[in-house]
């Protein structure tokens, strides 16, 4: 019943906006949100746009996704009365490819330049994700940081189906070179006075992980990353513990989110056979040096459980914080502390919209 009423509004809007009954206010509340990208996906020949990006390897790529953001009449009123998240609004995507190799590198700094001093996030999505979906998750981060930070999506040639979960792994641990390429490019184009966050989601922290691993056994050109921030990581929880010690120099601070409510990484470790990193509950990774933040007392909200920095507002207000103020979690608003087996953690409650 419930499902049926939010496709009743759905249908009834499309309805009201074919008709021309959209409100000139929610016109107006429209919003356009610019990434810059750099892809080694496959083109299909002559199609420079969201549609010709596949999931095939192929070469260099850069650009801008663009997203306008337009709301959905009558969804907000629906949506701030759901414990779970309910869509308010369409999202449009436009794409322009550089024709210039060093286009990207010339517009990276000209919108850093704007507010020195102001951090890079460098996001690396995670399976299943196609270009598209990787521009719009990009869009809506860089939405969320309302300016304090400047997003750059590394999209690697995910399939962007469910079933091919093992081709993506191979198809990311393929982009390594060209991820620790970008990263080494971003500290010496950029400069030390501009602060790197690696972000890296669910498998797309496999690619992170053996690009420090690359760039660390060149110590010549470690580039120092302010922030590593691992949201619900696809990977090896006990590799991890074991890596976390030559991790560690080449990061400022380490944060990682986890949930017990995470589907997608309880199926990966029934395939893999052991816990992933992004778990909670009795598998809920803790290392001294590390903020582990659990999502689980906030509540699945979005129904895989799997991608909470998009879909819970909490999750979301806490990233944000996180990146905008390079404050650790003792610092930040909207945390609860949590003591296990001698070691602090903290803990993102309720299931209320903030």
């Amino acid at each position: 019943m419930l499902l049926m009423m939010i496709w009743a509004l759905i249908g009834s809007n499309a309805d009201m906006a074919a008709a021309g009954v959209v409100s000139s206010s929610e016109q107006a509340a429209e919003i356009l949100v610019e990434v810059l990208y750099l892809t080694n996906r496959g083109r299909r020949p002559g199609e420079a746009s969201v549609v010709g990006y596949t999931g095939e390897r192929g070469g260099v790529h850069s650009g801008i996704c663009r997203v306008a953001f337009s709301p959905i009449a009558l969804m907000n009123d629906l949506a701030e009365h759901m414990p779970f998240y309910v869509p308010t609004e369409s999202r449009t995507l436009a794409v322009e490819e550089d024709t210039k190799t060093d286009a990207f590198w010339v517009r990276l700094k000209q919108r850093v330049g704007e507010s020195p001093g102001r951090p890079v996030l460098l996001l690396v999505h995670g399976y299943n994700y196609g270009f598209e979906r990787a521009c719009r998750m990009g869009a809506d981060l860089q939405r969320r940081l309302e300016g304090e930070a400047e997003v750059v999506l590394f999209s690697w040639p995910s399939d962007g189906n469910p079933a091919n979960y093992l081709p993506d792994q191979v198809d990311v641990e393929w982009s390594v070179p060209f991820l620790a390429r970008t990263i080494q490019q971003i500290h010496d184009r950029m400069g030390p006075e501009t602060p790197l966050h690696l972000l890296a989601h669910s498998i797309g922290s496999r690619g992170a992980f053996y690009a420090l691993d690359r760039l660390n056994v060149m110590p010549e050109t470690q580039p120092p990353i302010d922030q590593l921030i691992l949201m619900a990581p696809d990977f090896d929880g006990a590799t991890f513990v074991d890596a976390f010690d030559w991790i560690r120099p080449l990061v400022g601070h380490v944060t990682l989110y986890a949930s017990v409510n995470d589907t997608p990484l309880a199926l990966s470790e029934q395939l893999n056979g052991y816990p992933r990193l992004g778990q909670a509950g009795e598998r809920l990774t803790l290392i001294d040096g590390m903020d582990t933040i659990d999502v689980s007392e906030a509540g699945r909200y979005q129904i895989t459980g799997h991608e909470y920095h998009l879909y819970h507002p909490r999750v979301g207000a806490d990233l944000a914080e996180l990146v905008s103020t390079r404050r650790p979690a003792a610092s930040r608003s909207g945390l609860a502390p949590r003591m296990r087996d001698g070691f602090r953690y903290w803990a993102i409650i309720g299931t209320d919209n903030p």
